[in-house]
């Protein structure tokens, strides 16, 4: 036999060497693969425990994916309900027939947000509210971002969609926060029987008293609006609320603008107010008519410290507050009788607590005056310079 047709031969046996382990390995991999099968059915037999639970416990799990009140979820992100839309698509299912798990949200619009971003977010919060279903509404609408002018009518009329959006569900509305341009806010109008709670403001100052055919009347038709948080920017002599119906304000202000409130919400229950510009001229305060439900004042300083002020005692010598039970403030804003300034706001009846910041008389003083309150007083530090200044002379 010839070498050629000796490696023809070995070729041959090779081949069916071959062809049978090619055999024994597809018979392998055949086993394998109904293996897999098996196993594969058994996972799709297999249900998750969360998932065999009713439609309603699963609604109830997911509307706890919500913050407490009175925090709003995000509008989009890890923190969003619509992140839930994307975990499973029974999950889904039940997230997107939840109508409580969106009738609460936060959208913060950023002011350079381009229009195919900005036509994004709108179809967005159109399907948000749409899927609230018929739940009271808790909302919130900011542009605060003031790296452009905010109060331009660009951004104005690129934000008015957004407003109308949401007005078209005013009657749901529970409760509200928005912060945008006057304009947006001028056209803020409907009925909102719902509304108890409105935080607001316009996104930038209002020097100067509009004159009243400028003023903003707003939220004239809300009966049950009570509670307002106002922003750094409002100014109660451009914009006007319903103040008769308020019992609860909080808001940094001047004291003129303070003064303003005071004497138009004769319903006051609680008024917290942090003054900023304490040093500004001591405009003359008309008498406030007596605040007979205002059980709660609370008057302190935007910068944090006690500044000597001439306008807040002139604004509490105007005041008569018969219903007062707790009160906290600088000791300086009570002039320099405090304790005749404290006794002047209730001339009858007795405070349950009194807080005195940055003080200089002693609590023992008070408590002698007021010998049914409580009194927390907290007495200016004294500087360490002088104290060793002092022990030197010693």
């Amino acid at each position: 036999m010839t070498s050629e047709s000796l490696a023809v031969a070995r070729a041959r046996v090779r081949v069916a060497e071959l062809d049978k382990e090619i055999e024994r390995l597809q018979l392998s991999i055949h086993a394998l693969c109904l293996e897999r099968e098996k196993f594969q059915q058994t996972l799709a037999d297999y249900k998750y425990p969360v998932l065999t639970l009713p439609t309603e416990i699963t609604s109830e799990i997911l509307t706890r994916f919500l913050p407490p009140w009175p925090q709003r979820p995000e509008f989009k992100g890890p923190y969003s309900p619509s992140f839930l839309l994307g975990i499973c698509r029974q999950w889904r299912d039940v997230a997107l027939s939840t109508p409580e798990l969106w009738s609460t949200m936060r959208l913060d619009i950023k002011a350079p947000d381009g229009p195919q971003l900005r036509a994004r977010e709108l179809i967005s919060l159109e399907s948000w509210l749409q899927r609230s279903g018929d739940c009271p509404l808790s909302l919130d609408l900011s542009c605060v971002d003031m790296r452009v002018p905010s109060s331009s009518l660009q951004t104005s009329s690129s934000l008015q969609p957004f407003v109308d959006a949401i007005l078209r569900h005013a009657s749901r509305l529970q409760s509200l926060e928005i912060c945008l341009p006057l304009d947006n806010l001028r056209s803020i109008k409907g009925s909102m029987p719902l509304l108890r709670s409105l935080t607001m403001g316009p996104n930038t100052e209002l020097l100067d008293p509009a004159p009243s055919e400028r003023r903003l009347h707003l939220f004239t038709d809300a009966p049950r609006m009570e509670n307002l948080i106002l922003f750094t920017f409002f100014n109660p002599f451009y914009i006007i609320l319903p103040w008769a119906q308020i019992t609860s304000v909080t808001a940094s202000l001047y004291v003129y603008e303070a003064a303003e409130i005071m004497r138009n919400a004769a319903a006051l229950e609680i008024l917290i107010v942090v003054v900023y510009n304490v040093s500004e001229p001591n405009l003359p305060i008309a008498p406030i008519p007596p605040l007979s439900s205002l059980h709660t004042l609370v008057f302190k300083s935007f910068s944090g410290g006690a500044e000597e002020s001439t306008g807040i005692p002139a604004l509490f010598d105007a005041l008569s507050l018969p219903a007062l039970l707790s009160l906290s403030t600088y000791e300086c804003f009570l002039g320099s009788d405090p304790v005749g300034a404290i006794a002047s706001l209730r001339p009858t009846g007795c405070l349950l607590r009194v807080q005195i910041l940055a003080a200089s008389t002693s609590r023992g003083v008070y408590e002698k005056a007021f010998s049914d309150t409580e009194f927390v007083v907290e007495e200016v530090e004294e500087d360490e310079d002088e104290d060793e200044s002092g022990d030197d002379s010693d």
